[in-house]
C-alpha cells in the first residue's frame, strides 16, 4: 500500500501506457514513485541513483575525481529530469501528451523507449563491485562475455555467475573467459585468467583491460587513469 506522501503519485502513475508493460519484479514502479515524491532536490537524485546503476557510477566517478569533462549525453539527461518539476511531469501523464520530460523520465529510468540492454546493467554493476574492493584487499571474480561485456557476481563461483547472467536478462552463452581482479591501488588492478570452469580459449589478456576500460568511459570515467595488469 502507497503511503500518503506517494498515494497521489501512485494513482497518476496507473493510468500511463509505458509503465503498464514492465516485467514482474520491476523496481521501475516504485522508482518512479519516490522520485516524483522526493520533497527535495537531494532526495530525488537518491531516489533515481536507487535504480540507476550509470547515475550511481557517474557520481562515484566524480567522487573519485576521474569524471570526464564531458562525461557524456546520458549526464545531461540525468541534470535535465532533474531539475523538472514533479508536477509538470505528472502533468503530462494526467493529461496524456507527450513531452521532453516524459521521454527523459523513460531515458533515465531505462525503460519503455528508454529501455537498455541487460548486457549493459551486467557491465555497470561489475563496475560498481570493483570500486567496491579494498586496497590489497579481497579480490573479485569476473567473466568476460562476447562483444567486451564483463560481468561479476559477488561471492558466487564462475558456473554460478554464468547462471545468473541467464537468469538476469543479461544474455545467453557461457562467457570466453573468467579470472579474478585484484585493487592494488587506488587506480591500479591485477587480474589473471584463472577460471577452471571458463578456460580463454582465443581471449588474449589484452581484451581484459580493453573490456573494462571500454565500460569506465561509457559511463563518463576517463579510462586512462585506471590500469590493469594481467598476472600470468
Amino acid at each position: 500500500m502507497p503511503t500518503p506522501e506517494i498515494l497521489p503519485v501512485a494513482q497518476a502513475l496507473a493510468v500511463w501506457g509505458p509503465l503498464k508493460n514492465l516485467p514482474p519484479g520491476s523496481t521501475v514502479r516504485p522508482g518512479i514513485e519516490r522520485f516524483l515524491a522526493a520533497p527535495t532536490p537531494e532526495a530525488r537524485r537518491a531516489a533515481l541513483a536507487r535504480e540507476s546503476s550509470l547515475l550511481r557510477l557517474l557520481d562515484l566517478h566524480q567522487q573519485l575525481g576521474i569524471l570526464r569533462e564531458d562525461p557524456g549525453e546520458r549526464a545531461r539527461q540525468f541534470a535535465a529530469l532533474l531539475v523538472i518539476p514533479s508536477e509538470d511531469i505528472l502533468a503530462a501523464i494526467r493529461d496524456k501528451r507527450s513531452s521532453e520530460a516524459l521521454t527523459l523520465l523513460q531515458t533515465c529510468f531505462e525503460f519503455g523507449q528508454g529501455a537498455h540492454l541487460g548486457k549493459h546493467e551486467a557491465a555497470r554493476l561489475c563496475l560498481l563491485e570493483m570500486w567496491g574492493l579494498r586496497v590489497r584487499g579481497p579480490n573479485m571474480k569476473f567473466a568476460l562475455y562476447p562483444n567486451g561485456i564483463l560481468h561479476s557476481g559477488g561471492g558466487s563461483t564462475h558456473e554460478e555467475m554464468a547462471r545468473q547472467f541467464v537468469s538476469e536478462g543479461h544474455g545467453g552463452g557461457p562467457p570466453l573467459a573468467g579470472g579474478l581482479l585484484t585493487r592494488t591501488a587506488q587506480f591500479a588492478f591485477e587480474f589473471d585468467l584463472s577460471s577452471t570452469a571458463f578456460r580463454a580459449n582465443g581471449v588474449q589478456p589484452g581484451q581484459i583491460p580493453a573490456a573494462f576500460k571500454r565500460w569506465l568511459r561509457n559511463t563518463g570515467a576517463d579510462e586512462t587513469k585506471v590500469s590493469f595488469a594481467f598476472l600470468p
